[in-house]
C-alpha cells in the first residue's frame, strides 16, 4: 500500500492538537478544528466567537534515499477579537512537539515521522468574520517520512525519560588474530571480547536527575564507577543495560544552549 502523506501527518497534527488542547483548561472554553488544505466544508457553518481554525497546509518536498522531507504550514483563523489565545496555542504546540517522533495516531504501520517548527507570525489582523475582527497567524512545520525505518524510539535512564538530542550505540570488538599456516598466510580472527557504548547528546536541564548525577561523576563528588541503569527500545525490542560513565563532555558557549555529551559504556 503507497505511504499517504497527506493522511500520515494529518492523523498526527489532530492527535496531538488534541492531546495539548485536553491537557490545558486554558483552551476548554474554545473550540480548536483542525483540517487540511482541501477540507471546504468547515467554513460551511458560521464560525462561533471561540472558533479557532487550523488549516494545514503541504509545499513541495524532497525525495531522498528512504525518506522524504515535506515542508508544511499552519494557517491558523484565531478567537473573535484577538489573537491571544491562538497564537499562544501554536507557541505550546511547537514546544511540546519540536523533535518528538510521534509512536501512536499513525495510519499505517512501519511509519516514521520527525517533525520540526517554528515560532509563530502573524500574518494579518483586524480581518472582519462574522461580525467581528480575527487574525491570520502562520506556523512553518517540517517534517521527514520515512517507512520500516529502524530507530530508537525510547530511552530511560535511571527512570527518568531522556530526551536526547542525538544518539549513537557501537559495539567494538577487539579480535584474537592467529596465523594457522592456511589460507595462504593470512589470520585467522577470534573475538575476544566487545565494549558496548551509547552516546547521548542532549540539553543540560536543571531539573534532570540524570544530569545532576553525571555532575558529580564529572566534579569528583561520586565514584566513577557508579552505575545508570539504562533501558532502550530500537524496533520494538526492549533492551535493559548497566552503564558507566566513560567521558562525560559539557558544553556552554555564548549565544546557545548548554550541552552535555555523555558516553556510557558497559
Amino acid at each position: 500500500m503507497a505511504l499517504d502523506l497527506n493522511k500520515e501527518i494529518m492523523n498526527v497534527v489532530k492527535g496531538q492538537m488534541l492531546a495539548l488542547v485536553n491537557n490545558d483548561t486554558t483552551y476548554s472554553q474554545y473550540n480548536i478544528k483542525v483540517f487540511d488544505e482541501q477540507t471546504y466544508s468547515a467554513f460551511k457553518d458560521k464560525i462561533k466567537a471561540n472558533d479557532i481554525y487550523v488549516i494545514v497546509h503541504f509545499s513541495a518536498g524532497t525525495i531522498y534515499a528512504g525518506s522524504i522531507a515535506l515542508p508544511c504550514f499552519f494557517e491558523v483563523i484565531s478567537e473573535e477579537n484577538s489573537l491571544v489565545v491562538s497564537k499562544n496555542l501554536l507557541i505550546e504546540y511547537g514546544l511540546t512537539y519540536n523533535f518528538k517522533r510521534p509512536i501512536i495516531g499513525l495510519a499505517s504501520d512501519g511509519v516514521f515521522i520527525d517533525q520540526a517548527y517554528t515560532t509563530p507570525q502573524t500574518q494579518s489582523n483586524y480581518n472582519e468574520i462574522s461580525g467581528g475582527y480575527r487574525s491570520l497567524i502562520m506556523l512553518n512545520a517540517t517534517y521527514i517520512v520515512g517507512e520500516n525505518i529502524n530507530a530508537i524510539t525510547s530511552l530511560t535512564i535511571d527512570n527518568e525519560n531522556i530526551d536526547f538530542i542525538a544518539v549513537d550505540t557501537s559495539n567494538t570488538a577487539s579480535p584474537n588474530t592467529v596465523d594457522t599456516g592456511e589460507n595462504n598466510g593470512r589470520t585467522t580472527s577470534m573475538n575476544k571480547f566487545s565494549s558496548f557504548v551509547v552516546a547521548l547528546t542532549l540539553t543540560s536541564k536543571s531539573d534532570s536527575a540524570f544530569i545532576s548525577k553525571v555532575d558529580q561523576i564529572q566534579y569528583g563528588t561520586l565514584s566513577l564507577n557508579t552505575t545508570f541503569n539504562v533501558i532502550f527500545t530500537k524496533n520494538g525490542i526492549i533492551y535493559t543495560k548497566t552503564l558507566k560513565i566513560l567521558s562525560p563532555d559539557f558544553k556552554q558557549t555564548k549565544g546557545a544552549i548548554p550541552t552535555y555529551t555523555i558516553s556510557l559504556i558497559e
